[in-house]
């Protein structure tokens, strides 16, 4: 009896097909674990920008903060010069007053007085600003150390500068409280009181010369550390933004590459789910099969719940999903939560031990909440986030590309192919097979079978 050739062109034509979808498989994942490492890249060159950033706004500020150090320091050197010679003149007015009166004396020493206080505000005032100069830098971290240290010497500087114009105020009041003492009420001097405050004057003023003449030294050296400082600020400023230039750009085509690596895993995706529909049996068939079968079955169960009075209609596509109060990761309640606990797991763990290769079988609602996992994926959450990614996975939302195209597959069923995070540092390729899951002719979700592919 001669072979029906017909019966043979059907049998290779299932064969290639069979072939086709396991090639496309194979391609899918190798695609999918490329966009995963292409994805976690782009996270970490993401990250790097944004900082890169920061570090940019604090280098500015670092910048700014020593620029006024910089005009603070120059604006109290030239005041100080300035200073120097009003207080010194006014010592000088001061012995020459003594003769003809010490009114006039008192006069003079308290315009040195208030010259003094000018230099003590400078001061202060320069010690402010290198103090959020300090704050700056250390915003920035190790790109700001080397400021933060001449923010410090600077406010020491300021200090002692400001100590020093104290010094300087006191000696001259202590010479006004001698004036006062000795004057009459005429404000004529008394029987040797002009010689004797002559003296003391004099004194006074070889002291003051002494004491300013380190305060103009300690400026000066302010000042220059205050220029030193901008110009190495202003380089790092510049070698910052060129770095954070940089970052941006090799961020922005790693942005790209994700997109194409994601566009050539959908045409794999696609081609899959054509050898699938074609009606030859793949590898994919039995796992198509029994996600279809379980939608249909948790379907069933919702529609059940309403009919029961269980739940209104509205509640079970309640869509405001209610944080658990540290949760880590967060984890969200919805009014339909109580029915899937208890409809939907028995169906869920029969799927998960029909086959060996199933990694997990679950139901999650059109925006990606999934609110009953499988009971191995549904442990108390613990004070480890990182255990609870792994082990907590249930009612969270998922919202990754492979989480929001389950929950809004609207097609008779939707295969994926994905790199799956099992949490503290390890990934696996999954399939995955999405079904939708309606009730009252109105699509509630789907069911996610993810599965372990062939690999050759």
């Amino acid at each position: 009896m001669a072979a029906n050739p017909h019966n043979v062109s059907a049998t290779v034509g299932e064969e290639t097909i069979a072939e086709t979808a396991l090639a496309a498989g194979v391609l899918g994942c190798e695609m999918a674990d490329i966009a995963g490492t292409i994805d976690d890249v782009h996270r970490v060159a993401r990250s790097q920008t944004e900082r890169f950033a920061d570090v940019v706004a604090d280098v500015g500020g670092i910048v700014r903060s020593n620029e006024r150090i910089r005009s603070a320091a120059k604006e109290a050197v030239e005041l100080a010069a300035d200073a120097r010679d009003r207080v010194g003149a006014s010592l000088t007015a001061a012995v020459d007053h003594i003769e003809t009166g010490l009114a006039a004396v008192g006069t003079s020493l308290d315009g040195a007085v208030d010259a003094t206080n000018e230099i003590a505000q400078i001061a202060m005032q320069t010690r402010m600003v290198a103090l959020n100069a300090s704050i700056q830098a250390a915003h920035a971290g190790a790109a700001g150390s080397s400021f933060a240290v001449v923010a410090v010497a600077v406010r020491d500087l300021s200090e002692k500068i400001q100590h020093s114009s104290k010094t300087i105020a006191l000696t001259l009041t202590r010479l006004s409280d001698m004036v006062r003492s000795v004057t009459d009420a005429s404000g004529a001097p008394g029987s040797g009181a002009a010689t004797g405050l002559r003296g003391s004057v004099g004194t006074a003023l070889e002291a003051f010369r002494e004491q300013f003449d380190t305060v103009a030294a300690r400026l000066a050296v302010l000042a220059e550390a205050a220029d030193k400082t901008v110009a190495d600020c202003a380089r790092i400023d510049q070698s910052a933004r060129g770095m954070a230039a940089e970052v941006a750009t090799v961020e922005k085509s790693i942005a790209q590459a994700a997109k194409k690596s994601e566009r050539l895993l959908g045409v794999s995706e696609r081609l899959i789910e054509v050898t699938a529909r074609s009606g030859a049996r793949t590898d994919d068939t039995a796992f198509i099969e029994r996600a279809r079968a379980a939608a249909a079955e948790l379907s069933a169960q919702l529609e059940a719940a309403v009919a029961a009075g269980e739940i209104a209609l509205q509640d079970l596509f309640d869509e405001r999903y209610v944080p658990v109060a540290g949760s880590d990761p967060a984890q969200f309640t919805t009014r339909y939560l109580a029915v899937t606990d208890r409809r939907f797991p028995a169906i869920q763990e029969a799927v998960l031990g029909w086959s060996d290769r199933v990694a997990f079988c679950a139901a999650v609602d059109r925006n990606g909440y999934l609110p009953t996992h499988n009971l191995r994926y549904s442990k108390p959450q613990r004070a480890d986030s990182v255990w609870n990614a792994a082990n907590c996975r249930n009612r969270r939302l998922f919202q990754d590309r492979a989480g929001l195209a389950a929950g809004r597959n609207t097609k008779p069923f939707l295969v994926q192919t994905y790199r799956r995070d099992m949490g503290g540092g390890s990934f696996a390729i999954l399939k995955e097979v999405d079904v939708p899951i309606v009730v009252r002719e109105r699509q509630w979700g789907n069911l996610r079978l993810a599965f372990r592919p062939l690999t050759a």
